[in-house]
């Protein structure tokens, strides 16, 4: 194959690298720029963190997953409270 015509093949390593450009990136590449595991983000994928769906696939907007970060959601925690809360000690 030549170096031509293998350009016009698309790359999948290469398309990622694409989106990420574009400040759009895959459940696995937003887990680490957050920092987190992919599983937090199917959770707060359930309490409207934006997500686009194509297919099986996942991708986000990584500047309306901030600003939907930083938007004052509520805690959605079952049976516990808020980290850094009082357990009703009055103090």
């Amino acid at each position: 194959m030549t170096s031509a015509s293998k350009s016009s093949i698309p790359d999948n390593n290469n398309a990622s690298g694409v989106f990420a450009s574009l400040g759009v990136l895959n459940r696995k590449q937003l887990a680490v720029e957050l920092d987190c595991h992919e599983r937090t983000l199917r959770r707060l994928e359930d309490q409207g963190l934006p997500v686009r769906r194509v297919g099986r696939m996942r991708f986000y907007d990584i500047a309306a997953v901030r600003t939907w970060l930083m938007g004052g959601k509520q805690s959605k925690r079952r049976g516990r409270p808020p980290r850094g809360g009082s357990k009703g000690t009055g103090r």
